[in-house]
């Protein structure tokens, strides 16, 4: 489906030129995000196969999107490639997304580091007791992780500090997880 032919009453035709802009973040605001962060961060990139797909239409718009072809009506009900709108929809809703994310895994700097500390302290934990990598963490290693540090001498506010670390790791793997899931159903529709 061609969205800008015929020349002046195409789909792309009746679409606002100003709602079509999209400004993406610079290589060097990348560079000053990462730099922030610090030694040992970790940064992930995800290629979105046909992302525009992920985007359902709205019913009112189906006879925009709409063909007739050999005796048969055929409507496309995701964003299509080629559509003006295209980039500016997706990225709003990327953005979306990745604030979304971002606010989750806000914590200050002091506070993720000991995070940090607490995520080798209970990898080493499970390395010294042959527990699986599981996430999200089974009760009993967390039940056991504390006897540990308790039988160790750790001092109680580490403990309260170590365990709140985890649970804010396991809820940010669980947004992650479940945006991967989003982005992954691409891969499942074609």
């Amino acid at each position: 489906m061609h969205l800008s032919f015929p020349n002046g009453c195409s789909v792309n035709d009746f679409v606002n030129p100003n709602e079509t802009s999209v400004k993406y973040i610079s290589f060097d605001e990348v560079i000053d995000m990462v730099s922030s962060l610090g030694k040992g961060a970790r940064l992930g990139v995800q290629d979105i196969k046909s992302a525009f797909r992920l985007l359902p239409i709205s019913p009112g718009d189906f006879d925009l999107l709409g063909i007739y072809f050999d005796g048969n009506f055929y409507v496309d009900k995701s964003l299509p490639f080629g559509c003006s709108i295209a980039c500016a929809l997706f990225e709003k809703i990327s953005t979306f997304l990745h604030r979304l994310v971002v606010s989750s895994a806000a914590v200050a700097p002091n506070t993720a580091k000991v995070y940090q500390q607490a995520l080798r302290s209970f990898k080493d934990f499970r390395a010294l007791f042959p527990f699986e990598d599981l996430w999200p963490v089974p009760l009993h290693h967390i039940s056991n992780y504390i006897a540990y540090m308790s039988f160790t001498g750790t001092a109680a506010s580490t403990v309260k500090s170590y365990i709140s670390g985890l649970s804010f790791s396991v809820r940010l793997k669980i947004i992650l997880t479940a945006l991967m899931l989003l982005l992954s159903e691409s891969y499942s529709k074609e």
